[in-house]
C-alpha cells in the first residue's frame, strides 16, 4: 500500500510561514508520481493529499501547526480519511474510543522507544559492548522486541473491539 503525503495548509496570515503554494504544487506531483508507481506495480494507493487540501478549506481551526505537522485535532482528522479509505465507511456501533486506542498506543510506543532508543546505547552497541553488553543486552533486546510485538498485536485486538486492559 503506498500512501500520498497531506497537503501543505496555508497558516501565513497566523505565522510567518509560506502560503504553501509552490509547496503544494510539489507535493501534488509527488501524488501523482506515488500514484503512478502504484499503478505501475498493482499496489494499493491511498490519496491524502486532495482529501487535507479539501479539510484545511473546510475548518476554521488550523490542522496543523506549522503548515505540514499535523497537530491533535489534524492526526484525528486525518485518521478519519485514512480509515475511510482504507475500509470505507465505519458504523457508529464500530468505531473504538479514541482514550482506549491512545492507551495502547503509547503503551507500545514505550516499548517500542526502549528498544531503538535504547538509553544505554554506548553498552549495547558502543565502545563499551565488551564485556557488558554481549552478555546481557541481546536477551534484554530480545525480550523488549516480544513486548512490544505482544502490545502491537494488542492495538489490533482492541481496533476489533476488545478491552484495553
Amino acid at each position: 500500500m503506498l500512501v500520498s503525503p497531506i497537503a501543505y495548509e496555508d497558516l501565513s496570515k497566523q505565522k510567518d510561514l509560506p502560503d504553501g503554494k509552490a509547496e503544494n504544487i510539489r507535493l501534488a506531483a509527488y501524488a501523482d508520481a506515488v500514484k503512478g508507481v502504484a499503478q505501475a506495480r498493482n499496489v494499493g494507493f491511498v490519496d491524502l493529499f486532495e482529501p487535507t487540501r479539501k479539510l484545511y478549506a473546510a475548518e476554521k481551526v488550523p490542522q496543523t501547526i506549522n503548515g505540514f505537522a499535523l497537530s491533535d485535532e489534524g492526526y484525528r482528522n486525518l485518521s478519519t480519511i485514512l480509515i475511510k479509505s482504507l475500509y470505507g465507511e465505519v458504523k457508529a456501533q464500530e468505531k473504538v474510543s479514541h482514550e482506549a486506542m491512545f492507551e495502547v498506543v503509547e503503551d507500545k510506543n514505550w516499548f517500542w522507544r526502549n528498544d531503538y532508543q535504547i538509553l544505554n546505547g554506548v553498552h549495547v552497541y558502543g565502545r563499551r559492548y565488551k564485556p557488558y553488553g554481549n552478555d546481557n543486552y541481546p536477551g534484554e533486546i530480545e525480550k523488549i522486541r516480544q513486548m512490544t510485538e505482544l502490545r502491537d498485536e494488542k492495538i489490533h485486538d482492541v481496533a476489533q473491539g476488545a478491552s484495553p486492559d
